[in-house]
């Protein structure tokens, strides 16, 4: 028989045990367990390289030293005196009404609540989705789009929000435009109209308009003139 199984305790924050048990691999660290698993540095080995017979023995030994807080005994949670592991405990018809009273009028866990209101707001999406494909059909903002319609005009068209819309095309595999699509954004005309535009308003210098046409000059009294022009102390000429 192997020597792989090992005993161990779960120790309170004063060091002292609540609970003896028996494995092997990494049971003494499982989370899926009969009693609350703490942290590492409070779960004591205290036997190692044992037979699975060795085991047991020594966990009886040691639960019936500590004793069993059920039994008022001892100090441990154990509910059984160990040698047959917790699959082989059977709950009496006492214990089992006992643990139901202690249940029964309890709130339910916060993960249950949750889960119950992901659940809820599932629900609540999918009859959002319907309604909102009946009033803003996915087609309708597709051909919009279609036409060069922006996000924000079919936002003010069809009355729904952007967030719908961008749905809506990616479900109708529509790539969505953005600003970097052109590379250069002076290769969109739009953009390249409004910048020639504003350039027209704002009286640019260009041509005889610039106060340094027709005269070849360095830079330094380029800057000169351009700081002299915006403070005022010299005009700009005009055509």
């Amino acid at each position: 028989m192997k020597n792989i199984y090992y005993t161990y305790a779960y120790l309170r924050k004063d060091k002292t045990p609540y609970y003896i048990g028996k494995g092997k691999g990494k049971r003494a660290y499982c989370r899926k367990h009969s009693a609350f698993v703490p942290s590492k540095d409070r779960i004591l080995i205290l036997k190692k390289n044992l037979t699975e017979e060795e085991a047991f023995s020594h966990e009886i030994y040691m639960i019936s030293v500590f004793g069993r807080k059920d039994l008022g005994t001892g100090i441990l949670y154990n509910l059984t005196d160990g040698g047959e592991g917790p699959s082989g405990y059977k709950y009496t018809e006492e214990q089992r009404k006992l643990m139901g009273d202690k249940r029964r009028g309890k709130k339910r866990p916060k993960q249950s609540k949750i889960m119950k209101e992901k659940s809820c707001l599932l629900e609540m999406n999918e009859q959002k989705q319907i309604q909102m494909r009946e009033q803003y059909p996915p087609e309708t903002i597709a051909e919009l789009y279609n036409q060069g319609k922006t996000l924000k005009e079919i936002k003010t068209i069809v009355g729904c929000g952007l967030t719908w819309i961008r749905k809506s095309l990616e479900e109708m595999d529509i790539k969505i435009r953005h600003r970097n699509d052109y590379g250069n954004p002076m290769d969109n005309p739009s953009v390249r109209n409004k910048v020639s535009q504003k350039a027209i308003n704002r009286g640019a210098w260009s041509g005889e308009n610039n106060p340094n046409y027709g005269e070849g000059i360095c830079r330094d009294k380029i800057i000169q003139r351009t700081k002299e022009v915006n403070t005022g102390r010299r005009k700009c000429s005009q055509s």
